[in-house]
């Protein structure tokens, strides 16, 4: 039975959460379907779909990007400010007012001795995160939490002049130094979600012993949550573990497990496992990461990071 089309607020939740690179699939199906809860219509497995389908898009997206992105410099940005005694927080609080709830909350812990030491604060919002996915820059927050111009106004400039040194292009004005506009900010922030660069470097090396005829070269990965779930990939085949007695060619056709059309299955054992064979002249690897994600995924339903993943080769065995 074809999923129902979830309602636009939901799709627009989902982008958001996805492409914030922040949190991994299993998070944001949990905070979606807890948002949710009380929406009795909502199909639980097209939320499901539709997480899985968006990762999809934005690892698509993701191979045509040049490192390190905004989103990576950004990241550095705010750890260089913590270390000047700022407080910064990425993407804090849906609104300013919010987010200076929530800091002036914690600050308020803070010892006597600690306050003093603090030389500012430094965060973005989660609507400043909105505009900047809608490619209208990000809009930094700063200032001091015990309202003293003068820290507020120090603590802006050291900021701005982190920002500049990171190479970000600033727009700042020092008679309304709480905002400070990174105009051209494109907001790139890799999934740590997919693990590729493991995958990517294992099975790089695997397929390049396909000619080697004195060692049958292979990998197999399996991950915490479905340790069940494996999957082998050799120089000339992958061999998976397959859970269902339905024929392979339009069950993964029906859970949209990438695979390249001149990819064959050769044979398949119900319940029990799945054998493709490669073209002659190979497999690309991209197409072999994006295999083993989205059949992990699909197949075996794990939601957890692929940077979860674990591995045994031929080597060790």
């Amino acid at each position: 039975m074809p999923q129902a089309r979830l309602p636009e607020d939901v799709r627009d939740e989902i982008h958001l959460l996805v492409w914030s690179g922040y949190k991994n699939c299993e998070d944001i199906i949990d905070e979606l379907l807890e948002m949710y809860e009380d929406d009795e219509d909502l199909d639980e497995e097209a939320v499901v779909a539709e997480v899985f389908a968006e990762f999809d898009r934005k690892c698509a997206d993701e191979k045509s990007w040049q490192e390190p992105t905004d989103g990576e410099r950004l990241g550095d940005l705010f750890e260089e400010l913590a270390n000047a005694d700022l407080l910064a927080v990425e993407c804090i609080g849906e609104s300013t007012d919010e987010a200076l709830q929530d800091m002036t909350e914690g600050f308020q812990d803070f010892s006597p001795e600690d306050r003093r030491d603090v030389a500012g604060y430094c965060f973005f919002t989660l609507e400043s995160l909105r505009n900047a996915l809608a490619g209208r820059g990000l809009t930094l927050n700063c200032g001091d939490l015990e309202r003293n111009a003068s820290k507020a106004l120090a603590a802006a400039r050291k900021v701005c002049d982190a920002a500049k040194q990171a190479g970000f292009e600033v727009l700042w004005d020092e008679k309304q130094p709480g905002t400070i506009l990174l105009p051209a900010f494109k907001w790139q922030r890799p999934s740590a979600l997919w693990g590729r660069s493991r995958l990517h470097q294992q099975i790089t090396y695997i397929t390049g012993q396909r000619d080697n005829q004195d060692h049958d070269y292979w990998v197999e990965f399996t991950h915490p949550q479905k340790p069940e779930g494996w999957i082998r990939i050799s120089a000339k085949s992958i061999e998976a573990a397959y859970p269902f007695a339905d024929a392979p060619q339009q069950k993964l056709q029906q859970l949209k497990v990438f695979i390249a059309p001149s990819t064959r299955i050769e044979n398949f054992a119900a319940n029990k496992s799945v054998t493709l064979s490669f073209p002659a002249e190979g497999y690309p690897i991209d197409d072999l990461v994006q295999f083993a994600i989205t059949y992990l995924q699909r197949v075996w339903k794990i939601t957890e990071p692929m940077s979860d993943l674990e591995w045994e080769d031929s080597d060790e065995s």
